[in-house]
């Protein structure tokens, strides 16, 4: 024990009131009270009521008799007050949310994402390796706040494919769980809306945005922009058919001569769309020329709804610049994180520090390419998943010393064993090469 010339203690005995007090906890309770009153310190009792579920009425009131009756008096505590209050911890959730958000801003801590589910896996897998519990850092190293999945389509024929069974497979998401439709009748978007949700998305988003060829021609995508009265038609109808908050990407317009999304917005708005993102080029551009801000600024200034600014967002600077142009209240990046996670943690470290992060260790690339590797083949099976990690894998490599004659040769390879094989045997030629010229 402490001597009499030890510094007084503050020390806290933090019960949960999911039941009677205990020996355990009396004999912690004890401890606390004694090391306090033989250092002329104080005693401190916080009810540690945070589990909700587990919480058991009049469980409070017993704890705080028992310790009257060990003659155990706290000098700060629920009952009493102190200048350390409040003493539940229910109470503190403001003053930590404050906290915490202080060292979001700072870069000091991120937001995650992650389901219970995921987290509660992650600490099954962690115990069977008889690692100590740990967060694995996902959210921190990717950085971006929500992602969507790829266009499920709303024609119900579909749906018995294994490809759509896929997409509409939400176990184990991160979450915020949000699913992308796609189509161009009202009741079937409805209904495809609806078995999104019963399959675990969250948020339902609607693609009026996409300009490829085999979507336009069936009416979909950004062809409906061409029909503001279907566009409202279908709106109304999936914002009705479900619970879950409904989003929708657009771009500007058809074409440059029908540049109509502040109209589309106005009707999104009114149709009770939570959230509207905008690519910053019309159908008819395609991909080409260069994505224009000043269409997504006007939506911003017409409608109360949150905007997401999408298109050419390929640095924290241009990201940077777009928020402070347009006013919106995020962006979106698409073609710019292919093979290129990290941009998320960059753009918000830069908006958050004004500074840029150094571009990710060969390592990393190497380490983030295995596992994303890993979960494809997971996901589509050997023979699927093999060719989908074809495209990713020649992403990643771009930019690195013999990426193409790399690239010639893992695009060959059939099977899990030979592909990763000749991504590791490439990566580690980009150490060594590396290690020798430092």
């Amino acid at each position: 024990m402490p001597t009499s010339a030890s510094a007084p203690a503050r020390t806290r005995y933090a019960p949960s009131p999911t039941g009677r007090t205990h020996i355990g906890g009396a004999r912690t309770a004890l401890y606390d009270f004694l090391l306090a009153r033989q250092t002329g310190g104080q005693f401190i009792l916080r009810i540690e009521d945070t589990d909700r579920k587990r919480l058991v009425p009049g469980a409070e009131d017993e704890i705080l008799e028992s310790l009257r009756w060990l003659g155990l008096q706290w000098d700060e505590g629920p009952d009493i007050g102190g200048p350390a209050g409040p003493y539940r911890q229910s109470e503190r959730t403001a003053m930590y949310a404050e906290h915490a958000q202080r060292l979001v801003d700072q870069g000091a801590a991120y937001l995650c994402f992650c389901s219970p589910e995921r987290l509660a896996q992650m600490r099954q897998d962690q115990q069977k390796r008889k690692e100590p519990p740990r967060y694995d850092r996902l959210c921190r190293r990717l950085g971006a706040g929500m992602a969507v999945s790829e266009m499920v389509a709303s024609n119900s024929l579909l749906w018995g494919s294994e490809k759509t069974r896929r997409r509409a497979d939400h176990c184990g998401e991160d979450e915020p769980r949000a699913v992308q439709i796609v189509g161009s009748d009202p009741a079937l978007l409805a209904q495809a809306a609806r078995y999104n949700v019963e399959r675990g998305a969250q948020i339902v988003d609607i693609n009026m945005g996409c300009p490829a060829k085999k979507i336009c021609n069936v009416y979909a995508g950004s062809a409906l922009l061409q029909n503001e009265k279907l566009v409202a038609e279908i709106l109304r109808a999936v914002v009705q058919s479900v619970d879950a908050p409904v989003t929708l990407k657009i771009r500007t317009g058809w074409d440059r001569r029908h540049r109509n999304a502040v109209a589309i917005a106005h009707i999104a708005e009114d149709a009770g769309i939570q959230l509207l993102a905008v690519h910053g080029r019309t159908r008819a551009d395609l991909f080409q020329g260069a994505a224009e801000y000043d269409t997504i600024a006007a939506v911003k200034a017409a409608v109360r709804i949150p905007v997401i600014a999408n298109g050419d967002i390929a640095s924290p600077e241009t990201a940077a610049q777009v928020l402070r142009y347009t006013g919106v209240d995020g962006v979106m990046i698409g073609r710019a994180a292919q093979g290129n996670p990290w941009i998320f943690r960059e753009i918000a470290h830069c908006l958050a520090t004004g500074q840029r992060l150094p571009p990710p260790a060969i390592a990393e690339v190497r380490d983030t390419l295995l596992a994303h590797l890993e979960n494809l083949y997971a996901f589509y099976g050997e023979h699927a998943g093999v060719r989908m990690a074809r495209k990713h894998i020649s992403w990643y490599s771009k930019g690195h010393a013999g990426a193409a004659v790399f690239r010639n040769t893992v695009n060959r390879a059939e099977t899990v064993r030979e592909q990763l094989a000749l991504v590791r045997e490439f990566f580690a030629r980009q150490i060594e090469s590396e290690r020798l010229a430092a």
